[in-house]
């Protein structure tokens, strides 16, 4: 889950990780779909309700919102990470550095996509170091958390990795972009029309891709698993402390990492 703050007079482009078990007000709906108020719980459940996917995404949107204090957020896009693979396919790969366990969790899950769900031959990643993926070892690279990967926190980052590395790519030139929206629409659930995508793209190709920056909070030490009633896993931490980092790092462009002695 990445909140992602577009500045196009600082042509910057900053993006906040938000771990899937952060705990935040989630409207919840009863048996029959009505709507049920809302419970505290961890902030990925928000996609579970809903009668469809952009009501699924409407909510954890609210839930995004509740946690900024209230804060609109102006637009949302969910892509799958299947179709972040046939995305990565069109656009010819993407190149990251995997180390040693990266590549035997990631293909581990390249065997049983490929072999359980495809009844294809696997497509294993050959060896550490820089790699380029093609778009299952690109989708499956962007699931893995066990195996000493690094957890929630670490998966996070490798999907911002592959996202901004194919944004860059579909921005690289008028045809490409193109074609990229062509791929990129029947994969997509976003309250963007395919025009502010075309106008998005065009802009970065004129004007050339933004300053990126990408942090996650809270900031280490400064959070601690705790559980729910109900035994579920979540991340608890100082609610005045979060927002001072979210103002700063939103608002005066401030990467509370380098700010944190």
């Amino acid at each position: 889950l990445l909140l992602t703050v577009v500045d196009h007079d600082a042509k910057t482009i900053r993006q906040l990780q938000i771990d899937r078990d952060t705990i935040v007000p989630v409207s919840v709906r009863g048996l029959f779909g009505n709507k049920a108020g809302s419970r505290d719980m961890q902030i990925c459940l928000a996609h579970g309700y809903g009668v469809d996917k952009q009501e699924r995404c409407k909510n954890t949107l609210a839930s995004v919102q509740a946690l900024l204090g209230g804060q609109s957020i102006e637009l949302y896009v969910e892509i799958p990470l299947d179709g972040i693979g046939a995305l990565n396919d069109l656009l010819g790969g993407v190149t990251v550095t995997l180390t040693d366990d990266e590549v035997k969790e990631t293909n581990k899950y390249i065997d049983e996509y490929c072999w359980k769900t495809l009844g294809i031959p696997t497509q294993r990643i050959e060896g550490s170091g820089e790699q380029k993926l093609n778009g299952i070892q690109a989708m499956t690279y962007g699931r893995i958390r066990k195996g000493n990967t690094g957890g929630d926190w670490k998966r996070a980052e490798r999907q911002s990795v592959v996202l901004n590395q194919v944004f860059s790519k579909a921005t690289s030139n008028p045809i490409t972009l193109l074609k990229f929206l062509n791929g990129l629409m029947p994969n997509v659930t976003s309250s963007m029309s395919k025009m502010d995508f075309v106008y998005m793209g065009l802009t970065t190709i004129v004007h050339g891709m933004p300053k990126m920056s990408h942090i996650r909070l809270p900031l280490d030490n400064e959070w601690q698993y705790g559980t729910t009633s109900g035994g579920a896993s979540v991340i608890r931490f100082n609610d005045s402390v979060l927002a001072s980092h979210l103002h700063s790092y939103i608002y005066d462009d401030i990467d509370p990492t380098k700010n944190s002695d």
